[in-house]
């Protein structure tokens, strides 16, 4: 199912007539609903009547302009001429033939046999004798013949193998572990030259590879400056100054052209909701006539409107081009005087 449609009042528009912006009101032609024919000319827009001020348009006051033939140049027809050429002729008779020979062709050779045999060879079945092919020699396999003495020290014998030892599998590489020592600094100095370091035992890796300590004299001291907390001495820190926060102070004396001091000013009442549907922005604004500024006023008795910007006279169309008769005088172009067509009943 889908939405009913609603049924709304006809209002013929075209009944009624223009009485703010239009030339002529009984005059005024409707919208052409009929579709143009193709050949068919245009109707004539400009044959109501009236001159332009220098041209023209009408059909009536046309003159056509004498056009000349478009000019044709003459084609030029060849005469011919009964002068022969110098040395030269096309006759038939006057052209003698060339004497061309014919290609010589290379004779072959001609084969001659010969009635005596070949010295020791020939081809005849008969006298043909197989020679025989000799056999491929072959080497004769070698036979093994065994050995009963032993290799000096070796043997491939199983009497006479014996497993190699196997001692136990060496256990990986481990670090040393780590032997912490008494440390014995008094903490009275941090430079490098007083700081004193862990000696190295031989239960360590002498081998490894590490950072190598410095081992200074332990008798090395600043002079009057210590980290002791004996010698510790708080630093006799003063208050911080804190400065108050400026106040703004109000200036009392008064501006001699315009002001907006609060001696001056009246406040101005909002008028009562009556109702309506709100603004936008808020209530509106509603001045009072008696409020002013020295030399400035904001008031809308004492605002002169600089008028509206309009638009510049041009010959451009509007909206469209309508296929019918025009009976406009043509006085103006502006927009404020040009009248709309309005689409009738039907359209």
């Amino acid at each position: 199912m889908g939405r009913p449609k609603t049924q709304h009042a006809e209002v013929d528009i075209s009944a009624d007539k223009i009485g703010s912006c239009t030339e002529y009101v009984e005059n005024y032609l409707e919208w052409s609903l009929e579709g143009r024919v193709r050949g068919k000319p245009l109707v004539q827009q400009l044959s109501v009547g009236g001159e332009f001020h220098g041209a023209t348009e009408n059909r009536e006051q046309f003159k056509a302009h004498p056009i000349p033939p478009v000019f044709v140049p003459k084609k030029a027809v060849w005469t011919g001429t009964d002068l022969p050429f110098d040395g030269t002729t096309t006759q038939r008779t006057d052209f003698p033939a060339w004497e061309v020979l014919p290609h010589p062709h290379k004779e072959k050779p001609q084969w001659i046999s010969s009635s005596g045999k070949f010295d020791g060879q020939t081809t005849s079945k008969t006298d043909f004798r197989d020679m025989g092919v000799q056999p491929r020699y072959q080497r004769p396999p070698q036979h093994y013949v065994p050995n009963g003495a032993k290799f000096d020290g070796l043997s491939s014998n199983k009497e006479a193998y014996q497993p190699w030892p196997i001692n136990s599998r060496p256990s990986g590489r481990h670090s040393v572990p780590y032997a912490p020592l008494k440390d014995d600094r008094d903490f009275k100095s941090t430079t490098a030259a007083a700081y004193i370091g862990h000696p190295m035992d031989g239960s360590q890796n002498q081998d490894a590879k590490g950072p190598y300590f410095f081992l200074p004299s332990p008798d090395t001291k600043f002079e009057g400056q210590t980290t002791s907390q004996d010698a510790y001495r708080k630093w006799n820190v003063k208050p911080r100054d804190r400065r108050a926060k400026v106040q703004y102070v109000p200036n009392t004396s008064k501006f001699p052209t315009d002001t907006t001091y609060t001696d001056n000013y009246q406040a101005k009442s909002l008028p009562a909701d009556e109702g309506g549907r709100p603004s936008k922005f808020g209530p509106t604004y509603t001045p009072v006539a008696s409020c002013k500024f020295e030399g400035i006023s904001t008031h809308k008795a004492d605002y002169l409107p600089t008028g509206h910007v309009h638009r510049l006279p041009d010959f451009a169309p509007k909206k469209g081009f309508i296929y019918q008769k025009d009976d406009r005088d043509f006085v103006t172009t502006s927009r404020k005087a040009h009248d709309f067509k309005s689409p009738t009943k039907s359209a």
